[in-house]
């Protein structure tokens, strides 16, 4: 869901909604995790994309001088926490350091069901469950 003419990100449950998501599957050397993309952004491959992944925590300001975090992002996918502060901000951190795409994962048992803005269209924007 989005709310025209702003700049933001919306959300709604999944209960009872029949969302046009498209669901991605991250298949890493120890399991297959189902991720969800938001709508609008970067499109997946049929035949997938083979990148590296960095955890960088909730994205924060303070989270780039932690030295457990690699922000290190060109040309991989961030893995980031939801929480603390917007999507948006730390969206636009991680592409500021190169990401190609942005993970992430939600406070909930349940994946995100977004739409990009524009200015992330050409990202890979997904989401997971915070089980996974």
């Amino acid at each position: 869901l989005s709310a025209p003419g702003f700049d933001i990100i919306s959300t709604a449950p999944y209960e009872g909604l029949q969302p046009p998501y498209i669901s991605n599957v991250l298949v890493t050397d120890e399991e297959e995790l189902p991720l969800t993309q938001f709508l609008l952004s970067r499109d997946i491959p049929e035949d997938g994309i083979e990148v590296s992944l960095n955890y960088v925590g909730m994205a924060r300001q303070q989270d780039l001088l932690n030295p457990n975090y690699n922000w290190n992002l060109n040309g991989k996918i961030a893995v980031v926490d939801r929480g603390e502060i917007g999507l948006i901000e730390k969206t636009q951190r991680v592409k500021d350091y190169g990401a190609i795409g942005i993970i992430f994962v939600n406070t909930e048992d349940v994946p995100m069901f977004f739409q990009a803005v524009p200015q992330f269209q050409q990202m890979y924007v997904l989401s997971m469950a915070k089980s996974q």
